[in-house]
């Protein structure tokens, strides 16, 4: 399993980002490998991230590929993927939902 980490700044107001992202949630629901996704906010920092957690490096790079390919959506400065192995027996310690 993966992580993927996307982290960006956001430029207008929290509720325009929450009003923005909802189709993206509904489409993201769908994506072939991908279990799930957290969305975060800072209200301090405008800063938006998103975590999700994928079967496979394919599955991931797949779904990673145009979003690195093009360009930043409108509202959205110093965007930055970072993917991650997920350590997973220690992770089913703590409950991690894998």
């Amino acid at each position: 399993m993966k992580i993927l980490e996307v982290r960006f700044k956001w430029t207008n107001s929290r509720e325009e980002y929450e009003r923005k992202a909802r189709p993206g949630a509904h489409m993201r629901a769908g994506v072939s490998g991908l279990r799930w996704k957290i969305y975060a906010y800072d209200d301090e920092g405008s800063m938006a991230t998103g975590i999700y957690l994928f079967e496979d490096i394919e599955s991931l790079n797949s779904y990673l590929g145009p979003f690195k390919a093009g360009a930043q959506p409108e509202g959205v400065e110093d965007i930055e993927f970072k993917v991650w192995d997920v350590q997973e027996a220690l992770s089913r310690i703590t409950r991690a939902p894998i």
